[in-house]
Formats: structure tokens, sequence, C-alpha cells
């Protein structure tokens, strides 16, 4: 079964009256979870997360270590995010006015102490986890 085909419930959290809420898209509204809705275009939409710290791992992609003519790498290096790198649904992003390109990263997170769930052979959190090389294949 397939993450993207499954059954599945989407989740925003958004900030109501000053408090994080979770809610869900209904229509053009938001339904929050003691039944009240809002606008769409009205919310100002959080992180999906509220995290502590944030470790990424360092040129897990193959093509990204060749892209920095690095080494073939025989351990994992890592480093830490800021907390704020983290951005909401229709956030805005700031570069400082001296800055000519930016470039976009999507990123899988993994929260520690709860299950994951669709990690099988076909996708990096397995094949990082079992120390295959490469770049990643499709999550499945």
């Amino acid at each position: 079964m397939s993450v993207l085909t499954s059954p599945r419930e989407e989740w925003r959290r958004i900030v109501i009256e000053g408090t994080p809420q979770w809610e869900r898209p209904d229509g053009d509204r938001l339904r929050l979870g003691d039944g009240r809705t809002v606008a769409e275009a009205d919310a100002s939409y959080l992180p999906p997360c509220d995290p502590t710290k944030i470790i990424c791992i360092h040129l897990n992609c193959d093509s990204r270590r060749v892209e920095f003519r690095a080494p073939l790498l025989t351990t994992l290096t890592y480093f830490q995010k800021p907390l704020p790198a983290l951005n909401g649904h229709q956030g805005k992003l700031s570069r400082s006015a001296d800055c000519q390109y930016l470039s976009y990263e999507g990123e899988v997170g993994v929260i520690v102490g709860k299950p994951v769930r669709f990690n099988g052979p076909g996708n990096q959190l397995f094949r990082r986890k079992q120390g295959v090389r490469g770049d990643p294949e499709p999550f499945t």
C-alpha cells in the first residue's frame, strides 16, 4: 500500500487567538476540534510540529556528495538546523538584501519516540538504517 494512495486525513496546525490549534480543511474553511470554523484565507499557519532540536544527516545523498566533491563517506556526519528554519504553509521566506539565490529543500522528518510508518525497503529511511548508499528511491 502506498502512502500516497492509502486512506489518510489531512490535519494542519494554525494559530487562533494566540493559541496553536489543529484543524482539518473543510472546503474553503478550516474546522477546529471544537467545531468552530475559520476562513482558510484568515488562517496563520504554523509548522506541523514544534521540535526542541533539528538534527540532519550531512551529504546523505550520493549526488549531493559528488556536487560538493566530498570523498566517499565511511560514517555519517550530522549538523543541527536552527528551529526557525521550519516554516508553515503559505509562510514567508526571509532573505537578506544581498542574497542573490535561494535554494529550496524538502525534508523528511522523523519524530524521535514515535512509531515510523511506511518504512520499508523502498524508501530512504530504511536504506539509511540498513547502510545502503546512493540516491533515495521514491517513498512507497
